[in-house]
This record gives structure tokens, sequence and C-alpha cells, in this order.
């Protein structure tokens, strides 16, 4: 077992168990995320059809249409796992995320017109519609608090 595999399966645990989904980020952040070492493992990468759903799911949240900007993805090596940080509107956002499940969790600080957090808990689904790839995410895959 890798280092941080232990971390990363209980987060993935969480993910799919807890309502509580401060409690999910809390442990990303605190298990992982505020490791000098995880972070130094992990590397950019690219996932457009991410990008997409954290699009929509955004904009469920804030009931806008949004703008993304200074979108960051890191995988972790030889694991299904990326998580990252994003802009929505101006609002900071991140974000975990596990392609062997499709199910990842967003969060959109309110900062600073108020203390409050949004989250997205979403399932992704790829649908091939006339050779083109598109992304839905999953019916009842979406939570939002």
């Amino acid at each position: 077992m890798s280092k941080f595999q232990k971390e990363i399966e209980q987060l993935k645990v969480l993910l799919q168990e807890s309502d509580d989904f401060s409690e999910i980020f809390d442990y990303f952040f605190e298990r992982l995320a505020d490791r000098e070492d995880f972070l130094r493992m992990c590397k950019r990468a690219k996932n457009p059809m991410l990008k997409q759903i954290l699009k929509e799911a955004g904009k469920s949240a804030l009931q806008d249409e949004v703008k993304m900007t200074k979108f960051l993805l890191l995988k972790f090596p030889k694991y299904p796992f990326f998580h990252g940080a994003f802009f929505l509107n101006g609002q900071m956002g991140s974000l975990i995320f596990f392609k062997d499940i499709n199910m990842g969790l967003m969060s959109i600080s309110m900062l600073p017109q108020s203390i409050e957090t949004k989250f997205a808990r979403f399932r992704s689904v790829a649908v091939d519609v006339s050779g083109d790839r598109n992304v839905t995410l999953a019916p009842g895959g979406k939570t939002l608090h």
C-alpha cells in the first residue's frame, strides 16, 4: 500500500456515506491537502469532463450562469483520485473526485458576501450522442447544500 492510500480510501468512504459535506472536506484538508509531502506527490492534470461537471454543478449551486477561472487540477499518481481549486464567478472553490466511482464533491466559498459555503456532491455519466461525447450529471447524483 502506497503512502496516503489509506487516507484516500477513507476519504472515498466518507464521500459515499457522509451527508456532512464539511466533514468530508475537513478530513481531506487535515489528512492530505495540508501535507507538503502529499502535495509534492501530486501532478497537474487535465480533465475536460470534470471541468464541465463543475460548471454545471456550480450553475445549480449559484443559481446563475458561471464563468470558471484559474482551474488547477491535481492527480495522485497511480490512483484514480483528483483534487483541485478553481474560481466560479470570482468565488473560490475546491474539489475532490474519484474517477473509479465517478463521484466527487465541490465546495464554493461565498466570502466576502457571507460566511456560507455551498457544496455539491455529484456523480457523472458519459453519454455518447451522435459521435459527440457529452457529459451529464447522473439523475439523483447531485446533492446541494
